[in-house]
């Protein structure tokens, strides 16, 4: 290869080590050749700034309700107790549902209105243009996410008590 692709790879090599997530408390880091993956550990006595892992049971415009789980694959082992977990700010259908919301940066503006049609489907117009968007990677039931505490989400559960639990979350909306 060339003298200057080598340098780019290097460049980007160095990057990614600067940007690494490293293993810490109640997280463990695993490095494979398929890839990273980042696990919580599960933990009942789950402190602000601990991880916790949960596995999800019902997807909520706002919220998930969750269980407890060991961290393995067999959902007969989840816990009994509903735990409900804030989703994201920019997920959470209430900040945006019906809503014209208007967006201003470096002398460019524009609004963007927002229809859903589900918890985790949405249609964004933006000067007439519409287009489908559903959050990625996908909700599904029984699967498990990593948490942190919060002190206030600013959401409630279905019977009004506020939620002190927020997803660490690599999701966003994305183009169907």
């Amino acid at each position: 290869m060339y003298a200057p692709v080598w340098r780019k790879i290097n460049q980007l090599i160095d990057y990614v080590r600067e940007t690494s997530v490293v293993n810490g408390r109640d997280v463990r880091l695993t490095r494979t050749m398929n890839g990273t993956l980042l696990k919580g550990e599960a933990s009942e006595k789950a402190e602000c700034g601990k991880a916790r892992q949960l596995r999800v049971k019902e997807i909520g415009a706002d919220w998930l309700r969750c269980r407890t789980c060991n961290g393995s694959y067999e959902t007969t082992e989840d816990g009994t107790v509903d735990i409900y977990v804030a989703r994201d700010p920019e997920l959470r259908r209430t900040f945006f549902d019906g809503k014209t919301i208007e967006f201003s940066s470096d002398g460019d503006s524009f609004s963007a209105s927002y229809t859903y049609t589900s918890a985790t489907k949405r249609t964004k117009t933006i000067s007439g243009t519409a287009e489908t968007q559903v959050i990625v990677p996908y909700y599904k039931i029984d699967l498990t996410i990593i948490l942190a505490k919060k002190a206030d989400t600013g959401v409630d559960d279905p019977n009004g008590t506020p939620i002190g639990l927020v997803e660490i979350t690599q999701r966003a909306w994305a183009k169907l």
